[in-house]
């Protein structure tokens, strides 16, 4: 999963007792490794949705470095460990008015040489 950088973030997760049931009541511990950093335990403790399912959220600070997020979790009634893989990425560049003004402007240009018809003569949306 795509988590954005500073982004707090809630997984979701499944454990299993040696009959592959869920493993409910599991007193669970949760751990996530931080861009090839050693596991280290998350700040909040994991809640049990129900049938061997739970949730764990994570704080910004947590998802703070870019790179792979690499997450398990362990009950001391399930039998087998949860292992997860997600991506830190950097959140998007937002585009003002004035970027995305400056974008049309360079493709209309762009456009205009390639069909050879002067820039004033290209007209936008209906209102021109």
């Amino acid at each position: 999963m795509r988590i954005i950088q500073y982004a707090p973030m809630r997984l979701a997760f499944l454990l299993v007792d040696d009959n592959l049931q869920g493993a409910a009541g599991a007193g669970v511990t949760t751990e996530i490794s931080v861009n090839g950093q050693p596991f280290q335990p998350t700040k909040h403790l994991a809640q049990e949705i129900g049938d061997g399912w739970y949730t764990v959220d994570l704080d910004a600070d947590e998802t703070a470095i870019v790179g792979p997020l690499v997450f398990r979790a362990n009950g001391d009634t399930a039998a087998h460990e949860w292992r997860d893989i997600h991506q830190v990425e950097e959140p998007l560049a937002a585009v003002d008015a004035a970027a995305l003004q400056e974008i049309v402007r360079q493709e209309i240009e762009q456009w205009a040489v390639q069909i050879a018809v002067p820039v004033k003569l290209i007209r936008l949306g209906a209102n021109g």
